[in-house]
């Protein structure tokens, strides 16, 4: 209308018998608007009246909710914080046995006590809940809720060697808002492990007073107030070891030095209990598998001081007499005992047990194995019982690179070929521009060691930005676990390495060339990650140096050495740091000058520089194909906390380069930063990956921003 009227003031006089009329007939049209909107309005409110006031209500004047069970109508007069179907939920177990009881009543009445109690441990500290059964198909449940109360404040009188915020963090009632809903269960939890927090940093003698709640009649806040005292920290003093050990003059020796090793450390019941299981091992490890020690008396001094009384238990002597395998079904039993570190005639050892049972498991034959003593005396059988698991398996790894794109991994393993305990892998992965293909037999005991052989045969090719590369060989692997931590690799390999479809702008007929290489490679490591896909703590540092040359069969001349150095440390329970150093050098020996491209190293990508794409980082030419180079190197350093979940979020900053010659690699004259930020969900399988990198100063063809999807940590 107000266009309309617009328009017609351009003929019109304001003043006009024509705009008079136009104006008091918008003015009739607004009034009867109006009107049937008030009209509308009031039949809703009339409406939601009268169906308020139709509704069954309760005693206190709240509707009264119903819910339908297994036959059976459920009231529940007076709730307000629930409905009625989230109710019936929770006393769904007892409405089951409802039809079959002989007593009704009896299941109704815990009906009823499930429902309250149900309330109480959402914070409805004064609800109660009563039943009354009106016939079979029945019943009523009056819900007197109460308010929800809160925690206003926690406070622990005497508490001086923690924060009251640190306490309080151990209560686990449900969050309301920015508090704590009061639960009588959760207090008394609280009280539970405030005790535990401090006997664990030694307060021994620590007094946690019983929790006062401090809340007036029906108000909807309370207080908690749990006394403590401290008392000191107590810490291990003399130890005496008390026993038949005349015949034990070594062990009697390495118990008196695991107690001078223990003296001063702080006394907590599981570092005795460690010190219980240390002293314990001394005598399995030498024949006596029933040995037990245990705390006979404990001396609290005024000094703070532990005087400890420790008793001794050796047990019999046993000396393994046989080996019993059962279990067995397509597994050979030679296999077992090739794994199994006892022998007959040897005594029984707590090392050889442990031994067996991860030689046994590394396998990959067994779903479970047990190793137990039959007999008595001091000559017993060894029974070995196996259950075997399914030793042929089909399996597809699907995958995502920002590079690759669409990955996919298929494989088949038989760990068992031909009851050898041998296993034999065949491998294969696809992608837009990789193709990769494998064929293994693995002996993880190689000559009945414990040294693991792999002889693997392989082909595949990979579209560079600025050539393609391809190779097909095999290699033979011998690997060895020293201790948990540490494992060496030696290689010998031989391959055809060729290039192809070269876009990149060589200045020498060298850099492009098919060569046969044979080398041998040489790489110890050393790992102690709380976890292989997404650690939280611990350092992972690998070193492989490859030597090749005309004595192993190679047409080229080199020594390639990479590394790897990580660690990450854990900020909090939510946030991890970490930083890492990758690089490497390939170094032309005499009768070799030029390092063909397919064998020169590359940066930028979603592993290493992530604000390039790949390969981008580095020596280029004219029109800024990659080259690549004989050194790179890589630091990263990434913070990543929990966000929701499994969704973490990150910031990292990467800094790297290529230099052209390998006895540049130090220099650092042409370092490239690239902060970012990133995302991550964690899957069984390692954490799908997505990474923004910024390019602090981009070059000619370089992007100021790249985005990176992918699967798995980039170190």
């Amino acid at each position: 209308m107000k266009l309309r009227a617009a328009r017609r003031s351009q003929w019109l006089r304001a003043d006009s018998p024509g705009v008079r009329a136009g104006s008091l007939v918008a003015r009739g049209v607004a009034v009867r608007m109006r009107a049937e909107t008030c009209v509308a309005w009031l039949a809703g409110v009339l409406l939601v009246w009268l169906s308020a006031c139709t509704a069954p209500r309760s005693e206190l004047g709240a509707p009264v909710q119903v819910a339908k069970r297994g036959g059976v109508r459920l009231e529940f007069d007076g709730a307000l914080a629930h409905s009625a179907e989230r109710l019936a939920t929770v006393i769904t177990d007892d409405l089951e046995r409802l039809e079959s009881a002989p007593n009704r009543r009896a299941v109704l009445d815990d009906a009823a006590f499930a429902l309250q109690r149900f309330y109480r441990r959402a914070g409805f500290a004064d609800a109660e809940v009563e039943f009354e059964e009106l016939d079979r198909e029945n019943a009523r449940f009056v819900v007197r809720e109460g308010p929800r109360v809160l925690v206003d404040a926690f406070e622990f009188p005497g508490a001086s060697e923690f924060a009251a915020a640190e306490l309080a963090e151990l209560y686990e009632g449900p969050e309301v808002g920015d508090r704590r809903a009061l639960v009588s269960g959760a207090v008394s939890d609280l009280a539970r492990g405030i005790e535990l927090r401090y006997v664990a940093r030694g307060f021994a003698r620590v007094e946690v007073g019983e929790p006062r709640i401090e809340r007036e009649l029906g108000a909807a806040l309370a207080r908690v107030v749990i006394d403590v005292r401290e008392g000191r920290v107590f810490r291990f003093g003399a130890v005496a070891w008390t026993g038949e050990l005349s015949d034990f003059a070594a062990e009697l020796d390495g118990l008196r030095s695991l107690a001078e090793r223990r003296r001063g450390a702080i006394f907590t019941q599981p570092t005795l209990g460690a010190l219980c299981t240390d002293a314990a091992e001394l005598f399995t490890e030498r024949g006596h598998p029933e040995a037990r020690v245990r705390p006979e008396r404990e001396t609290f001094g005024d000094d703070g001081e532990v005087a400890l009384e420790l008793a001794v238990e050796p047990g019999p002597h046993v000396v393994i007499a046989a080996i019993d395998v059962r279990g067995l079904e397509r597994v050979e039993r030679s296999l077992v005992l090739s794994r199994v570190r006892f022998r007959e005639g040897r005594e029984w050892r707590a090392s050889d047990q442990r031994d067996s049972l991860r030689d046994l498991y590394r396998t990959g034959l067994f779903a479970a194995v047990e190793l137990d003593l039959e007999g008595t005396g001091g000559a017993r059988t060894l029974v070995v019982r196996v259950r075997e698991t399914q030793s042929r398996e089909f399996y597809v790894e699907p995958g995502y690179g920002s590079y690759e794109r669409l990955r996919l991994g298929l494989g088949w393993r038989d760990r068992n070929w031909f009851g050898t305990g041998r296993a034999l892998k065949l491998e294969g992965s696809l992608a837009e521009l990789a193709q990769r293909a494998s064929a293994s037999l693995v002996d993880q005991h190689l000559f009945e060691s414990d040294v693991e052989g792999a002889l693997t045969l392989f082909g595949g090719q990979r579209i560079e930005p600025s050539f393609t590369s391809a190779d097909y060989g095999g290699s033979l692997t011998f690997t060895r676990q020293f201790g948990r931590h540490w494992r060496g690799i030696v290689v010998y390999q031989f391959r055809r390495s060729g290039v192809s479809d070269v876009d990149a702008d060589v200045t020498t007929s060298d850099l492009v060339q098919d060569v046969d290489i044979g080398s041998v490679t040489v790489t110890p490591s050393f790992d102690d990650r709380d976890q292989y896909f997404v650690p939280t703590r611990g350092r992972f540092a690998q070193v492989s140096v490859e030597y090749a040359s005309g004595a192993t069969g190679s047409q080229l001349d080199f020594v390639r050495t990479r590394w790897n150095a990580s660690q990450f440390f854990a900020l909090g329970e939510k946030s991890v740091l970490g930083a890492s150093w990758r690089g490497g050098v390939i170094a032309p020996l005499p009768g070799t000058d030029t390092i063909p491209l397919q064998e020169r190293f590359f940066n930028g990508g979603e592993n290493t520089v992530r604000a390039f794409r790949e390969n981008e980082l580095g020596p280029t030419d004219a029109d800024g194909e990659p080259l690549g180079g004989e050194g790179f190197n890589v630091f990263s350093f990434e913070l990543r906390r929990e966000l929701l979940g499994n969704l973490d979020g990150a910031l990292f900053w990467d800094v790297g380069d290529v230099v052209s010659r390998a006895d540049e690699f130090l220099a650092l004259d042409d370092l490239r930063h690239g902060p970012g930020v990133g995302l991550r969900y964690r899957l069984p399988v390692g954490p799908v990956r997505l990474d923004l990198g910024h390019n602090l100063d981009p070059r000619d063809g370089e992007s100021r921003w790249v985005l990176h999807l992918s699967v798995g940590m980039s170190f």
